[in-house]
């Protein structure tokens, strides 16, 4: 395991300044990364990106706003005191 994974899973990047956080990741911030080292990261780490999977449609929604008993209880009462 690499310095710079140990460092990430231990931590509180929020709680760090700009100039910790580029130390600590060993990256000069008027430069940048070499490509060299961005190829190498790449590999290792994988692309910056972010996986996004697909979403529920809005049928599905709508359909899951009825699952909670709760909510089948207070339409059968609705009904039931509609009718009457």
């Amino acid at each position: 395991m690499s310095e710079i994974q140990r460092d990430s899973q231990s931590t509180d990047w929020y709680l760090l300044t700009v100039e910790q956080t580029m130390s600590q990741l060993r990256v000069d911030s008027e430069r940048g990364l070499e490509d060299d080292e961005v190829e190498d990261r790449q590999d290792k780490y994988g692309p910056n990106a972010i996986v996004t999977k697909e979403g529920r449609g809005i049928g599905h929604i709508l359909l899951a706003q009825f699952s909670d008993f709760m909510i089948i209880v207070l339409i059968a009462a609705a009904i039931v005191s509609g009718s009457s």
